[in-house]
C-alpha cells in the first residue's frame, strides 16, 4: 500500500474523529443558551417540560455556528500534537509535503461551509417558526402564570415594546376574572372584557366544539357574515374547524363578552367562545409586521424584494398626485405639511430593506465561508506557533487562536453591518476572506519551513 495516501488519511480521520466530539459538546451549549435565549426573549419563561422540544429546532441554527469555531479548534488539537510528536518533521525527511495531510481537512471545511449555509437557512424556514410554535404551546401556562401573580400578562415585539395586554382581576384554577384584552399595535387596534373567562391555547379542531357560537377577531382572514363599514374583518359567525386544521389559536370562552374594533361595537350575553388566531399574535410577538431581510428564507428573497419595490412605486406614485392636485388647486401650504417628510421616510426605510434584501444572497454566501476561510489560516498559524515558540503547550496555542478567532469573526460581522446600512457594492461582504486568504497564504509559507526543518 502508498504509505503517502495511508499517512494523511489516518491524520484525517483522526482529525474528524476529534472534530465531531467537539462538535457534538459544543453544538450542546449552543443549544442550552438559544434555549434560555428564546425563553427569555420571547413571552416568558417556558415551562420546563416543552424545553426539550426546542432542541430539534435550534439544533440547524446551533450547527451553522459553530462548525467555524470547532475547526479552527480542531486544527490547533490535532496539527499542534503532530508538531510536538516529531511526525510532521518525519512527514518533510520522507518527502511527504505537509500540504498532503491538509488537502482532506480543507476539502471537508469547503463541504461544511456549504452545509453550513443550507442550515441556516433551514433554521430560517423551520426552526424559527417551530420555536414559535412551542413557544405559542407554552402560552397558555405564561399568561395564567402572570395572570395570576401581576394581574397582567403582555406580549412583547423584537423592540421589547408591548403589543398585546391582557389585565384580570383575579384567577382561580382555570377561572379568569374581568379578563380584558387590547392590542396596542398601530392600525389593528382592538379590545375585548369578559365577566368570567377561561383561556385555552391549542389546535382549533380539538378545542373548538362543534356546536360552540364563536366570535372570530382576525384582522387579516376571514370573510365576515356580518360587520360594520369600515371595519370589514371583524366578523361575528358560526365558525366550523377543519377536522385538519392544526393551526394553534387562542380560545377565550366566557360570559359577558364586549368588544370594540374600530366603530364596531358589540355585547354578548351568555356564553360565549372569542377566538384570535396565532398567528396573528405570532407576528404581534415576535417580528412586527415587517421581518427582517436576515430572517427571510432563500426562497422568499425575491418575492420580499419586489413587494418592497412596489410599495416604494406606490408612494412615489401617491406624493406626483398630491403634488400634482396641489399645483392645480393652487395649495402651496400643502408642501410644507410633516405628509411628506413621513412618506420620504418611509421610501428610504423601504429602499434600505429592498437593499438589503438584494444583497442578502452574498451575505449569506460570505458568513457560510467562514468555514473554510478560518480552517485555510488557523493550519499554518498551529504549525508555526507550534514550531517556533517551543514554550507553547497545546492549551496557550488554543486560548491564542481563540481570541485570533474572535477577532476574525467581529471583522467578519462589522463589515456586514456596515454594508448593510450603506450602498456598498456586494462583493463587500467578501473582503474578510480576501484578506484571509492572503494571510493564510503568508502564513503558509513562514510556518512549513519550520515543517520541515524545525529551528535547529
Amino acid at each position: 500500500m502508498n504509505i503517502f495516501k495511508i499517512i494523511p488519511r489516518t491524520i484525517f480521520w483522526e482529525f474528524l474523529r476529534i472534530f465531531l466530539v467537539v462538535l457534538i459538546g459544543l453544538t450542546l451549549f449552543m443549544i442550552l443558551v438559544g434555549i434560555l435565549y428564546e425563553a427569555k426573549d420571547q413571552v416568558g419563561q417556558i415551562p420546563v417540560a416543552n424545553i426539550p422540544r426546542l432542541i430539534p429546532f435550534l439544533l440547524p441554527f446551533a450547527l451553522s455556528m459553530t462548525c467555524q469555531l470547532v475547526l479552527a479548534l480542531t486544527c490547533c488539537l490535532v496539527f499542534t500534537n503532530l508538531v510536538y510528536t516529531f511526525e510532521i518533521r518525519i512527514l518533510g525527511l520522507c518527502g511527504i509535503s505537509p500540504w498532503r495531510i491538509t488537502y482532506p481537512v480543507l476539502f471537508l471545511a469547503f463541504l461544511l461551509s456549504i452545509a453550513s449555509y443550507f442550515l441556516a437557512d433551514i433554521h430560517r424556514k423551520w426552526g424559527m417558526d417551530g420555536m414559535m410554535k412551542v413557544v405559542v404551546s407554552s402560552a397558555e401556562t405564561i399568561i395564567y402564570t402572570s395572570l395570576e401573580k401581576e394581574n397582567a400578562a403582555a406580549f412583547e415585539n423584537s423592540s421589547k415594546q408591548p403589543t398585546v395586554l391582557f389585565t384580570a382581576q383575579d384567577v382561580r384554577g382555570k377561572n379568569i376574572y374581568a379578563l380584558s384584552g387590547l392590542s396596542l399595535n398601530a392600525g389593528r387596534r382592538y379590545f375585548f372584557s369578559v365577566n368570567k373567562a377561561r383561556i385555552f391555547i391549542g389546535p382549533a379542531n380539538k378545542i373548538i366544539g362543534a356546536n360552540e357560537n364563536c366570535i372570530y377577531i382576525s384582522p387579516i382572514a376571514g370573510v365576515p357574515e356580518y360587520s360594520q363599514p369600515g371595519t370589514p374583518n371583524i366578523s361575528v359567525l358560526k365558525y366550523k374547524p377543519d377536522p385538519k386544521d392544526n393551526d394553534q389559536i387562542l380560545k377565550i370562552q366566557g360570559q359577558g363578552f364586549r368588544i370594540q374594533y374600530g366603530k364596531f361595537h358589540a355585547n354578548y350575553q351568555g356564553t360565549l367562545t372569542g377566538i384570535i388566531p396565532i398567528s396573528h399574535l405570532d407576528q404581534l410577538i415576535n417580528q412586527g409586521n415587517t421581518p427582517k431581510p436576515s430572517d427571510i428564507p432563500s426562497a422568499d428573497l425575491e418575492f420580499y424584494e419586489k413587494e418592497y419595490m412596489y410599495k416604494i412605486q406606490r408612494l412615489k406614485d401617491e406624493l406626483v398626485l398630491r403634488s400634482f392636485n396641489a399645483l392645480l388647486n393652487n395649495e402651496m401650504e400643502v408642501f410644507s405639511e410633516n405628509y411628506w417628510n413621513d412618506k420620504y421616510t418611509d421610501i428610504n426605510y423601504l429602499e434600505s430593506l429592498c437593499r438589503r434584501t438584494h444583497m442578502e444572497p452574498a451575505r449569506r454566501c460570505a458568513e457560510a465561508a467562514n468555514c473554510l476561510s478560518f480552517t485555510w489560516i488557523f493550519i499554518p498559524l498551529t504549525f508555526l506557533l507550534a514550531n517556533r515558540y517551543k514554550r507553547l503547550n497545546i492549551i496557550y496555542i488554543c486560548v491564542i487562536s481563540l481570541v485570533i478567532l474572535i477577532l476574525l469573526l467581529i471583522i467578519s460581522h462589522t463589515i456586514p453591518d456596515i454594508a448593510k446600512k450603506n450602498t456598498l457594492p456586494a462583493w463587500v461582504f467578501f473582503s474578510p476572506h480576501i484578506l484571509c486568504f492572503f494571510l493564510g497564504w503568508w502564513l503558509r509559507h513562514k510556518a512549513f519551513e519550520y515543517g520541515y526543518k524545525g529551528d535547529d
